[in-house]
Formats: structure tokens, sequence, C-alpha cells
């Protein structure tokens, strides 16, 4: 989703931060010694760029862009020299070469961050609250997000690994006492110390907040029969809502630093919002019945403080959300929290806890005459904005991962082929595709992008629309659509990818003052046009996920691919609601017209 914020990235000189380290958490998870993310020399990028350009414009841009794209590349060119700068400022480094731009590009978006940042994954635990009740459901959450975070403090949480290769696990120091704090330009990120003693998470009810310590003075934690106690006694509290102060962190961050710094005026509100971001997490719970908890979880404001590196917001009975910000951390590394909480969940921990009659203490804030009227504004605000949104979230119930698989085709690129057929049937042409690939192998990195927009899929969606080919073929096309899709998805696994190592060398490009030709070529602006950004994410309780679209015009696709369904969460600007459920339904005939072709050729 970094495109997202780009426009602002060109704004940016990056010389003081050499010495600068925007994410301060200990790298208490570094077990192992990983590699440092290799960058790519300038010829297999000039050839992997053009590949990638080639479905998304037409034969006379192709050679005009073929013409910038030469001369860069061009021997004791442009490219070679950003190419030695990005060189030399990676071995001026013990770190990533990429993550300071990476951290920076994050903070320097100035808009909304629910929507068009953050991201939102919604799970169920119907099961546990039918039988205990949603009090010691969020009671035994809060216990089991205890038990993960001294996992973490200590060093003990498991090695995540692919076939054997371990993981960078950095990102976890980012999920626990961590905010996003509003600042002129580019805001900061603070993580504060990793210790077990005297945590504590703000619960948030009807717009009022309270601090609610989940373990003792001594580390130990907190039994959920006295968290559920709590829970209870703050769900009985039957005074009228409180400010909604949450809300300046829904806006854009030149409206949210306002009220930041006009909250921060008075002693008291500064000792709040420095006990938000000391705290563990942020938890709020819905006091209305919620009609459609993804739309909710996306965009409701009520009771939330969206700067919060993780929210959970629990609704109706076994309805929880998480809404994430993404500075700090990627959804691979939430999920597995969320796996954790709802392994715990299968039995009640209440052995050997600490009772200490521990209390929750509300926030009490000074709001002046001035600040409720800013907050009222900005309330209206949102609420305009939030009407431009659309979402249309199903799921797909007819078949899901264990039936692709027998189909021969692997359930990623099936996926990614459909979406391609069907945004050629109904936008008539192929657009730029972003689809991030985690690049954890390697130290301190998050993610590149592999542009699931190829040659490969745009043939077979021709093809499928527009010629009458026998199923042999088609299928054999499907094979090819789907090899080149896992091929580019495990360069960029590998450290072969392209667009970071482009970002890289803009970032160098603006360092030394010059914009190379190629990076304004109608061609490589294709390329780097979000219309489609998609991300896909799997877990066995998921309902939904969804974040909103990076291009003003285009669509954020969050997908989830299940054994026996798969999750489509599609969100656009007005007034593309109805196209966005034309897409939907356009993936769908995509997916079913793929599995007959592959059943037919098959039998």
């Amino acid at each position: 989703m970094l495109k997202r914020f780009k426009i602002h990235l060109l704004k940016l000189l990056l010389f003081s931060y050499l010495n600068e380290k925007i994410l301060k958490g200990v790298n208490v998870m570094d077990k192992v010694k990983l590699p440092i993310l290799p960058i790519p020399t300038l010829e297999e990028t000039k050839v992997k760029l053009l590949e990638w350009i080639e479905p998304l414009v037409s034969e006379a841009q192709l050679a005009e862009t073929t013409e910038a794209v030469e001369e860069f590349f061009r021997k004791n060119g442009m490219g070679e020299q950003l190419q030695s700068d990005l060189l030399a400022w990676r071995d001026s480094r013990e770190g990533s070469w990429l993550k300071p731009f990476w951290d920076e590009g994050y903070l320097a978006h100035r808009g909304s961050m629910p929507l068009e940042m953050n991201y939102n994954l919604l799970v169920e635990e119907h099961a546990f609250a039918k039988m205990h009740g949603q009090p010691r459901l969020i009671a035994e959450t809060l216990l089991a997000v205890t038990k993960f975070y001294h996992l973490i403090v200590d060093g003990e949480l498991a090695q995540e690994k692919i076939k054997d290769i371990p993981l960078c696990m950095s990102q976890f120091n980012n999920l626990f006492k961590s905010a996003r704090i509003p600042a002129t330009e580019k805001d900061t990120y603070k993580v504060d110390a990793l210790e077990k003693e005297n945590n504590f998470v703000i619960l948030a009810y009807r717009n009022r907040m309270y601090q609610v310590f989940v373990s003792d003075e001594h580390g130990d934690k907190i039994s959920p029969e006295v968290l559920a106690e709590q829970v209870e006694q703050i769900i009985a509290d039957e005074r009228a809502s409180g400010e909604n102060i949450g809300i300046f962190t829904a806006v854009e961050r030149e409206g949210s630093l306002k009220v930041y710094e006009k909250l921060k005026e008075s002693p008291k509100n500064a000792t709040n919002l420095q006990a938000i971001q000391d705290a563990l997490l942020w938890i709020t719970i819905a006091d209305t019945e919620v009609e459609d908890p993804i739309n909710h979880l996306f965009a409701n404001p009520t009771s939330r403080y969206f700067d919060k590196t993780v929210e959970i917001v629990f609704m109706n009975e076994g309805d929880i959300g998480f809404n994430c910000e993404h500075t700090g951390i990627d959804g691979t590394t939430v999920l597995t929290l969320i796996d954790y909480i709802h392994e715990q969940l299968q039995t009640i921990h209440s052995v050997n806890l600490a009772k200490a009659a521990t209390t929750y203490t509300e926030l009490e804030w000074e709001i002046s005459e001035d600040l409720s009227d800013m907050l009222a504004k900005l309330e209206k605000r949102y609420a305009n904005q939030v009407a431009n949104y659309t979402i249309a979230s199903h799921n797909f119930t007819d078949f899901g991962s264990n039936t692709i698989k027998k189909l021969g085709i692997s359930p990623d690129a099936f996926f990614h082929i459909a979406l391609q057929i069907a945004q050629y049937r109904l936008f008539g042409k192929i657009r730029s595709t972003y689809e991030p690939v985690a690049i954890r192998f390697f130290r301190e990195e998050r993610t590149e992008s592999a542009r699931a927009s190829s040659t490969e899929k745009s043939r077979l969606a021709i093809a499928l629309t527009e010629e009458n080919l026998d199923e042999k073929t088609l299928y054999e096309m499907m094979q090819d659509a789907s090899n080149a899709h896992s091929a580019r998805i495990k360069d960029c696994q590998n450290g072969k990818g392209i667009e970071r190592h482009l970002f890289g060398l803009e970032k160098m490009a603006e360092r030394s003052g010059v914009t190379p030709a190629l990076f304004e070529d109608v061609g490589y602006q294709a390329l780097q046009e979000s219309f489609l950004s998609t991300s896909g994410l799997a877990i066995s309780n998921l309902q939904a996920w969804l974040f909103g679209p990076v291009v003003e015009n285009g669509y954020g696709i969050a997908y989830a691919i299940l054994p026996d369904r798969i999750s489509v969460n599609i969100t656009s600007n007005q007034p593309n609601d109805e196209l966005a459920e034309k897409l939907y339904t356009c993936i769908t005939e995509a997916f079913f017209q793929m599995k007959e072709i592959a059943l037919a050729v098959k039998k």
C-alpha cells in the first residue's frame, strides 16, 4: 500500500535521516542473523520492468517507454550513478537499506488513517461468547494478549519459518505499547520499553476511556475473573456518552495535529495521551447492536483511537475486529497474535494468576469549549468522508483452496487470474495491480510488490473474452499464467523484485535533486498507479478483512482463500458502489469459468 503516500515522499529529503531511528523498539526477537535485502543488478531490473509494463500500455506507448528505459539504464547513464549511490547507502548502514525510506513513507502520509492507511480484520468467537458471555470473552482475550506480550518480552515467541527458512521477527517489537504521534509534515512513531510490570490496556466504551491493568507490580498476569468483573462494571455504567476525543485520529493529519497540540496544553490531558501511547493496545466495546460489523470496524469512529498500532473492537456476541495502524506492523504479524488468541480461547485460564484487588481508572479530560467545537467539526468532516466510501464484502462459498488445488492451479494465482479476467471484462483493459509479498527472509524487511497484472494473465483474459479457443488451449494458458504468477512471487520473496529497487533509486535521485525522465514516463507511471490494490491473508476464524483504495478511482481488494470458501472484500470511492459489486460478480464468474475449463480438460 506504499503508493498511497508516494506523492508526499517526493517532497522529502532524507539527509537528516542517516542517524535517526523512527522505530525505537528493542529487537528482542532477533534470534538468528538474517541476510540484508539484496540490491538487484540494473540489467535484472531493466528486463523485468519492461515485462511488467507491457500488459498495461499500447504498443506505441511501450515503444516510448522502452526508449526511456534504455536511456536510464545505458552504460554510464543516470541509472548507473543512482545504483552506485544506492550501493554506497547500503554499505553505510548496519541494517536494512530500505527500512529508513519505508518508515519515512508511512509517517509522511497526511490523509485519514482509518480510510487510507489502516487495515481491518474481522474474526468470530461466537461459540466462546455463547458459552461464557462477552465480558468473559473480553477478559480471556486480554489474558491471551498479555501472555503473548510476555513471550515477546522473554524472547520466547516461537521463531516463524517458511520451509525451515527463518523469518525476521522484528515487527513483533512494535505490536504492543506503540502508537503513531501527530507531527508537522511527518509523524513520529513511539514504542515504550518492553517490561512485564504494571501493564495495562485502554478500554473505551461510549466514548469513555478506562485504564485497565492486565499485570501487577510483580509482572504477574491479572486473572480473567477480576478482568471480567471490571468489564461488567464498565458496561453497567449508565452515564451519558463522553466527548469523542479519539475522532482527532480519524481525519487528515494536519487536523489531527491541531487537536493533539491543543489537548496537550492541559497537563491532565497530556498525561492521558501518554497513557494511551504506553498502553499495550486499545480495546473498544460497541455500545449498540452492530448490523454490519466489517463496515463498523472500518469506518465507525465511536470509542476509537486509530493511531494506536492495534485496536481490538468487540461488537456483537463473538464478533471481534482488529484495526491496525500500518507503520510498525504488517498483516502477517497481527495474524500470529489473532491465531494465538483463538488458540488460548479454547481453554479457560484461571489457575495461579494474580487476583489482587486491582481496579480500573477512568481517564478524565479537560475539554474547553474551543476543543469541543474542534472535535464536533472533525466528527462532521469524518462523517462526510466516510459517506464517500463503499464496501462490497462477500464470502464466495461454492469452493475454496481444496478444490482449486485439484485443478492444478496455485490458489493465489487462481484468484489473481480471475481478477485480471474480471477487470478486463468490466473496464475493457488491464491496469496495474498492487500485490504485496512478504520479504521477511531478510533483516528488518516488510514487503515487496509483485504487480499481479502480467502479460500471461492479460492474454488469457483477452482469449476468454474475445476469442473462441478450445478448452485444452485455454487450460494451458491458465497454467502459463499460474506459473508466471508463482515465479514472480518467488522472485520477490527472494529479494529479486523490482519495485523496492526502483524505489531506492528514486530516493537516491531525490537526494541528488534530479528527476530522471524514466520516472515521469507514462508507462512507468502506469505501473506505479495501483488501480487495484490487493492483499491476501487467511486464518481459520476469519469472517472478512479490508483496507481502503489506494487511488481515488481505484479499488482496495482484501481476499482470503480458505479451504472451502473465498472471502472477497472490495472498497472504493463513490460513485463506484455499483462497479464494486459488478467487479465481484465478474470475479466469481471467472472462478466458475476457470473451474469448468480445468475439469473439462482433466476429464
